[in-house]
Parts: structure tokens; C-alpha cells; sequence
């Protein structure tokens, strides 16, 4: 009764103000208060000449209007109810024509238990800072669905009655994809009137792991995009955080708190892969850039310390790569092409009734483009060419479960030969993997997965240069093929106890062949055969994981991992431990310990050493797996809603390191008492090796991050560190790796750019690196100019670091939703001030002086991008 008296006031309110409102010229005087669009529009039709016409579908008619006319003309009028609004109108005589100038976006997905990956209904979902509030509750499969979304970023908050409230921020919607997500709740421990956010409740970056409790992060496929120096690279974008150093402009090799980059281990979708960079090399965990496309990778984990029981083979880090599905139910694209070359994805719905759906996604660059522009990334007779495929098909079935059937592949080659010169070099580094997975829910509390993968790996090498007595040829050639099984089962015995268990089996198939042509040599030694071999081996890992959370302050984790290693018969059984306490709802303390090991590559264990008469030796069969032991304590606290601060000790002994065999003799120089597998980051040796060295990394990193909210965030970090070895004479020395420090500082902020309807956002994002460089051994001129090839003292091994390295990177961006697509121009300039970093120096026999060989200056790479 009050409400239809209410509108009859407001009724004869209005005819009384607009009884002579019949031109535009006349003055509408009014007050509206949260009035639904749909009533204000009926008004006013009530009382003027004028009639509204818009779809309803389109048009937020539910949207609250509070506005004050005074003396206000129609189009004023207009002009304050739709302030702040996508709507426009068009007075055509007296008609007035709404439109939305942005199509509004579906956000859409499914809750699931975090440790098991159930579904969950009746879940509450909600957009925050939404007016009205738009949410939904998930159906009885888990999803839920909110239509009519405005473009912009938000917070998604995600609640249920007995499990942890989640807060997914900076998630960013366009009109050109529907936004996917996958929500991942987790049960609670306390009495529902005492659940609270707490400090790794989903505002952080906290790991997608839950086993993980210490030195683990994950990140998002908006970070990889947004952050300057990534370039869609996860590797790039990993440099940007605590205790990651790199210093190499032409490779995105990075450095983990001190470790050797070899130490590195890739998994995708939970199985291992080979090293997945283009142009990388034998032996080696990074490339030129990576083959990841930041169209297919989802949100993944990052570890640098005391990693899970699941990873296995790993001493430096682990990237654990995971592989959004494609829309099931509309079809999507994005096309991008710039100065780095071409990238295209499509996804879609295989068929409407089963929820199946593709995603595919292809890359082609080449660095002609900016050679042509002036840009000198190529020297004088180079060509550098790298393509990738990546696809992912999901299938779900009514009773067996979840298929998805994974893989990518990528082919770079590198070539050198000038015209009219008879001299070539030929590099090249493909790979692949092609998996299946199963994903089953044996009861409301224990799922199975399972995994078979094929992956791949060819590198070839050749070189043909003329010299004085005739010709060098150098000719390569290693094929390895992987065959992986695996079993994992997760289980949620209650709230308090978690159990994850599994175990890989690995074929390893070998074809190496390697060969030298040295005119120059002694006559037993012109023609060497490094390599000549094929055949097969095989490992087997197996872990376990308990998580016990006796309050909902405290947890714990404790688990094994076993490796066994066929080709020498070695098994290592590690335990690994963390302990998680957050003694304050914003604040928490942790600390954990593992026992980590790695296989080397395979070439060192069938390293051919030619003998005189002819005949050759394997001298490395019995080579046993690099160990580490790491230790980890830390604290962290939200210090509000969005801004976070985290501090981390460690120390990590590495021992069983690869050093040449034999007694420590008296050399002057440089050679086989300093050498260590520990300062490699590619390739191989011939020399006979044992599992003598010793190595200690410790140091400290402190985090300030601020997640991306008010249009701004910013990440601040720093890291003080001392990486050390011994080799065969046990002298204690720096590794090559041990920089001492670094920080970063990377910031971005958003602007709206031109009038609210046309949607249109500029970012700008900037990144500040300053570490300590690589260590080098000084070239002694004396005994290099006797010896002719460079020679460093035993006692200035790895004393002098090459200049600090610097580098500022800048983005811009314009991003543009219009409806149906969202199209972005983004420039990265790379290397903003132009500053040449030093990345190796050499002996110049020609003006008998050492050389310092400097890299890429400014790097401008521009691109537009399209997303319908």
C-alpha cells in the first residue's frame, strides 16, 4: 500500500513539473532516489511527448538511478541520469533510442573442494562493487553463471557455509571472451560463527598446491601478460621475484637462489617435460623465449625451496604449468601480431550435450622483423626463426570421469652464413609432448588421476668453417624420447587429514650421435667420435603426502620421495617436512625442510674418451644423482586487505656434485681442480667424473606486493645472498652464479581514457632490475698468449664479478572494448635506458686485449592484439 501510494506522489510530482515540458527548451525539476531505470523511463514516457526505445536485453533496466533535476532540459536530464553509465541515447524527434555502447560480458565457472577438486553446490558467488550486487549460487555440478557484467577488473568472492570464504582479485573482463574460472574452496576447521579471511585466503599468492606450505607462489596468466620484462614468458616473469636473478638479455636463464639454472624442472599438467624454450642447447632448462603462449596457460605454481613430495629431479625450481580448458559453450579467437611475429587461438564447444570443449593456439616469429627496422638483435648472415603449436581437449563422461587429452610442440632454428663466404652454422632445438589424462571421483572424498605422456626432444648442431689446414666440421645430433605413466591419489579422510600419493615411471629412449673434424690435430686424433650411441633406461618416482591440520592455525605436512634410477641402479629416498602456523588471522610463521636429488643429463653418463689406439671409453656408467638438502623458515602478514609482506631465510648444502676424478694436483692454472657441475647451465663433459663436489647456497629475500586493485599494484622485492663450492682441491670458492644481490621494483596503474561509454584503458607498467652480475675467472694475458686459448689463475677462479646489471623496462597499453571483441596495442620497450650489460668478455688475439662483449640496447616490440 505505502509503495503504490509512494508511486502515485511521485506520478502527479512529475506531471506537475513536466505538464508544460513539450520542447526541449522547457525545464524539468525532480528528485530520483535508487529508482529502478526501468520506472524512470515510464515516467518520463507518462509525461513528455517523448518515448524511450532500447532492448531490454541489453539495457541494465534494474540499474538504480539517483539523480536531482533542477531546471534541467531532456537532454540534461538525460545527461545526469546516465552519468556514470555505458548507456548513450539519440533524440530523434520524439523518439529517444538508448544504447549500450559495450556488449556486457557472462562471467561464469565452477567451486570445487580445493584438495580433492569435487564440486561444490550451493556455493554463493558474488562480484564485488557491483550495484546492484550480481552473484549466483552454484548448481548441483558446482557452476554458476552471472550475466550482464560490465567490462572492467574486479573481486570475486566466493562463500559457503563450513568452508573458507575465497577472494579471487583482479580479475579482468572484456567484451570480447567470456571470463572462465575455476574456484578452489577449502574446508574449514573452526565453528561457522567464527570463520574469518585470513592471510592466505585468495587476495595473496599463495601455491595452487596445496602440499605447498614454504618458498612456493603462484602466478596468473594477467601477471605474465602485465609484467614488462615477461613477454608472455613464464620464465621472464619468474625473474621478477624474490631470490631470481637474471642477467642475461638474449636467455630468459635465471638464477634460484644461487643454484645452477640446470636444476630447474618443468612439469605440464602434472607430468614432466623436457625443457620447453626455444633455442636453447643440450643440458640446459631455459631458451631464447619460452613456448608457452599466455593464451593456454592457466593460473600455475612456482617453487624455489623444499618443494613437495610429488617433484622429484629437481635442485634449483620448479614451474608447474597448468593448461586452461577452451569455452564449452560459445566459440572464441584472439589474434596477435606484432614485430615478434603471429599469434592465434581458438576455443570452443566440441559438442553442446557433453560439455566437451578444444582450445588450439599457434605462434610463428622471426627477428628479420626488427633486424629490418634497424634494431641489431642479428648480426651480419644470422636468421633466427621459432614456431609452437599448443592445444588442450577436454572431455567430460557421464561415468568415467574426465578425459583431456594435452599437448605442444615447438621447432627454432638458428642459422649463420654469409654471402660469398663458404662458412655455415646450423643450430636447431624442436620438442613435444603429447599426453592424456583421466581425472576420476571414486567417492565424495577420494579422486584418482592418471596420466600417459610422449615427449621429445632434437637438437642438432653443425658447423663447417674453413681453416688454414683444411676444414673444421663439427656435427651433433641428440634424439631422446620419454614415455611417462602416472598415478596419483588424492584423498579427504575429513577436514583435518589430506593424503596425496602416487608414482611416475619414465622410458627413456636415447639416440646420440656427435662427431669432430680437426685437420689441426694429431693424425690419431683428426677425425673424434664423440658420441655413438642409442639405447634405453628407465626410472621410477614414487611420494606420499600427509597434511595434518589439527586447528585451523596450524598445519602440517610430511612425505617421502623415492627415486630410482635404472641406468646405475641408485635409489634416493628423501622426506620432506613443513609446518605452516597463523597465529593471528593477517599473519602466519612457516618452516620446512627436503631432501631433493636430479638425474644428470644423459650425456654425461655415455660421454665416449677416445684412446690412442683407436677404441673408446664410457667413463661415467656409474655416475650417481646431484643431491641437496634445503632448509627454509619465514613470516608473512597482510598488512590490509591488498597488501602483503613476506620474509624468507634459507640455506641449501648440495653434495654428490659432479667433479673431475682424481687427486688435487699443483696447475697454475685453471682447469680440473676448480671444475664443478655447479657452474654449468648447458652442455656436457668428456672428462671422468665422480660425486665429490660440495656446494652451500643461504641468504634472505623480503616481499612487499600489492595485488591489483584501484586501478594500481606494485611488487617490491629483494634479495641478499652467498652461493659457494668446492671442487676436487676442497678449496672453498664463489660459484659462477654468486651475484650477492638483487631487487626488483615493478608497478603498474590503469586510466580510463576518454568517456565512460567508450571503454577505452591505458596501462602503464614499469619494471626495475638491479642485481649483482655473474662471476668470472680473469684472463691471464701471459699464459693465454703462451698457450693460445684463454687461461685463467687456479687462484682468481670466479674473484670478479662482470658490472652490475641494470635494467628498466616499460609497457604501454591501450586496451579497447567494443562489443563482441576487445582489441589492446601494447608497446614493451625493453631495456628503457639503453644500458649494454655485459655478458661475457674474451681473449682478442688480433689486438691482444680482452674484450667485453655487451647486450641488447633498447628493444622497442610493438603489437596489437584482437580477442572476438
Amino acid at each position: 500500500m505505502k509503495r503504490k501510494l509512494k508511486a502515485t506522489l511521485t506520478s502527479v510530482f512529475l506531471i506537475f513539473s513536466l505538464a508544460h515540458a513539450q520542447t526541449d527548451t522547457e525545464l524539468i525539476s525532480y528528485s530520483f532516489e535508487g529508482e529502478a531505470l526501468v520506472n524512470v523511463i515510464e515516467k518520463l514516457e507518462e509525461v513528455t511527448k517523448y518515448s524511450f526505445s532500447y532492448s531490454s536485453t541489453s539495457i541494465p533496466t534494474d540499474f538504480e538511478v539517483t539523480a536531482t533535476l533542477t531546471q534541467a532540459t531532456i537532454s540534461e536530464a538525460l545527461n545526469i541520469v546516465f552519468a556514470n553509465t555505458l548507456i548513450t541515447y539519440e533524440i530523434m524527434g520524439e523518439r529517444i533510442i538508448l544504447k549500450l555502447n559495450q556488449t556486457l560480458q557472462t562471467v561464469r565457472g565452477a567451486v570445487v573442494d580445493r584438495y580433492t577438486g569435487i564440486p561444490i553446490p550451493g556455493v554463493t558467488v558474488v562480484i564485488l562493487n557491483t550495484n546492484p550486487l550480481k552473484g549466483d549460487a552454484t548448481d548441483s555440478e558446482g557452476r554458476f553463471r552471472i550475466r550482464n557484467v560490465v567490462a572492467g577488473r574486479y573481486s570475486i568472492k566466493a562463500s559457503f557455509l563450513g568452508f573458507e570464504d575465497v577472494i579471487i582479485p583482479d580479475v579482468l573482463v572484456g567484451s570480447g571472451k567470456e571470463v572462465v574460472l575455476n574456484i578452489e574452496i577449502a574446508e574449514s576447521l573452526l565453528q561457522l560463527e567464527e570463520i574469518q579471511v585470513g592471510v592466505n585466503s585468495g587476495t595473496s599468492s599463495a601455491p595452487i598446491n596445496h602440499m605447498a606450505q614454504v618458498s612456493g607462489r603462484s602466478f596468473t596468466v594477467e601477471e605474465t601478460k602485465r609484467f614488462p620484462i615477461s613477454v608472455g614468458d613464464p620464465l621472464r616473469l619468474a625473474s621478477s621475484f624474490a631470490g631470481v636473478i637474471a642477467t642475461d638479455d638474449g636467455d630468459n636463464e635465471i638464477v634460484i637462489r644461487g643454484n645452477s639454472p640446470r636444476g630447474i624442472l618443468w612439469k605440464l599438467e602434472g607430468i614432466e617435460i623436457p625443457n620447453p624454450n626455444h633455442f636453447s642447447s643440450e643440458g640446459a632448462s631455459s631458451g631464447g623465449i619460452s613456448m608457452f603462449s599466455t593464451q593456454v596457460i592457466s593460473r600455475s605454481d612456482f617453487f624455489t625451496s623444499a618443494f613437495p613430495a610429488e617433484y622429484g629431479n629437481a635442485t634449483a625450481g620448479v614451474f608447474d604449468i597448468k593448461l586452461r580448458s577452451g569455452n564449452n559453450e560459445r566459440r572464441e579467437s584472439t589474434l596477435q601480431f606484432g614485430l615478434l611475429g603471429l599469434d592465434v587461438s581458438s576455443e570452443g564447444p566440441l559438442t553442446k550435450r557433453k560439455n566437451a570443449s578444444y582450445l588450439l593456439n599457434y605462434r610463428y616469429s622471426t627477428l628479420s622483423i626488427l633486424n629490418g627496422l634497424g634494431l641489431e638483435l642479428e648480426g651480419e648472415g644470422e636468421r633466427n626463426i621459432f614456431q609452437d603449436l599448443s592445444f588442450k581437449v577436454n572431455m567430460p563422461t557421464d561415468k568415467a570421469g574426465v578425459f583431456s587429452v594435452f599437448g605442444m610442440g615447438g621447432l627454432s632454428s638458428y642459422v649463420f652464413k654469409l654471402p660469398n663466404v663458404d662458412v655455415t652454422d646450423t643450430e636447431k632445438y624442436n620438442m613435444g609432448v603429447l599426453g592424456v589424462s583421466n581425472k576420476y571421483i571414486l567417492n565424495n572424498r577420494t579422486v584418482l588421476s592418471s596420466t600417459v605422456s610422449v615427449s621429445g626432444t632434437e637438437i642438432v648442431n653443425n658447423e663447417n668453417v674453413p681453416i688454414d689446414a683444411g676444414r673444421y666440421i663439427q656435427e651433433t645430433t641428440f634424439q631422446k624420447t620419454f614415455i611417462r605413466t602416472s598415478l596419483e591419489l588424492d584423498n579427504k579422510f575429513s577436514a583435518k587429514h589430506l593424503l596425496n600419493t602416487g608414482f611416475t615411471f619414465s622410458s627413456l629412449d636415447y639416440d646420440f650421435k656427435s662427431s669432430e673434424s680437426d685437420p689441426r690435430n694429431d693424425s690419431l686424433f683428426q677425425f673424434i667420435e664423440w658420441f655413438n650411441d642409442e639405447g634405453n633406461t628407465t626410472s621410477l618416482q614414487g611420494y606420499t603426502s600427509w597434511k595434518y591440520r589439527p586447528t585451523s592455525k596450524l598445519s602440517f605436512v610430511n612425505g617421502l620421495h623415492m627415486t630410482l634410477f635404472n641406468l646405475t641402479n641408485e635409489m634416493v629416498i628423501e622426506p620432506r617436512t613443513s609446518v605452516r602456523w597463523e597465529y593471528k588471522p593477517t599473519s602466519a610463521l612457516f618452516a620446512g625442510f627436503g631432501l631433493h636429488s636430479r638425474i644428470e643429463s644423459l650425456e654425461y653418463y655415455f660421454g665416449n674418451a677416445p684412446n690412442r689406439d683407436g677404441s673408446t671409453t664410457d667413463l661415467n656408467l656409474d655416475l650417481g644423482l646431484t643431491r641437496s638438502s634445503h632448509f627454509v623458515a619465514g613470516f608473512e602478514t597482510s598488512i590490509n586487505e591488498r597488501v602483503h609482506f613476506k620474509a624468507e631465510v634459507y640455506y641449501q648444502h648440495l653434495f654428490n656434485v659432479p667433479i673431475i676424478a682424481g687427486e688435487a694436483d699443483n696447475s697454475l692454472s685453471a682447469g680440473a681442480n676448480d671444475f664443478s657441475t655447479i657452474n654449468l647451465s648447458e652442455g656436457y663433459v668428456y672428462n671422468n667424473l665422480v660425486n665429490g663436489g660440495t656446494g652451500d647456497n643461504y641468504g634472505i629475500e623480503l616481499t612487499l606486493e600489492r595485488k591489483f586493485a584501484q586501478n594500481y599494484y606494485f611488487l617490491l622485492n629483494g634479495t641478499l645472498y652467498e652461493s659457494t663450492y668446492e671442487g676436487r682441491d676442497g678449496v672453498t670458492r664463489s660459484t659462477r652464479y654468486n651475484g650477492n644481490f638483487g631487487y626488483n621494483i615493478v608497478a603498474g596503474k590503469e586510466y580510463r581514457v576518454g568517456s565512460v561509454s567508450k571503454d577505452k584503458t591505458l596501462g602503464v607498467n614499469l619494471k626495475i632490475n638491479h642485481a649483482g652480475n655473474k662471476r668470472k675467472s680473469p684472463i691471464y694475458e701471459p699464459l693465454t698468449l703462451q698457450n693460445g686459448r684463454e687461461t685463467s689463475l687456479l687462484s682468481e677462479v670466479y674473484t670478479e664479478k662482470y658490472p652490475y646489471y641494470f635494467r628498466a623496462d616499460l609497457q604501454l597499453s591501450l586496451r579497447n572494448n567494443k562489443r563482441g571483441r576487445t582489441s589492446e596495442w601494447r608497446l614493451d620497450i625493453q631495456n628503457l635506458t639503453n644500458r649494454e650489460n655485459v655478458v661475457l668478455e674474451y681473449f682478442d688475439f688480433n689486438s691482444r686485449s680482452v674484450i667485453e662483449e655487451g647486450q641488447f640496447g633498447l628493444i622497442p616490440i610493438l603489437s596489437y592484439r584482437v580477442e572476438f
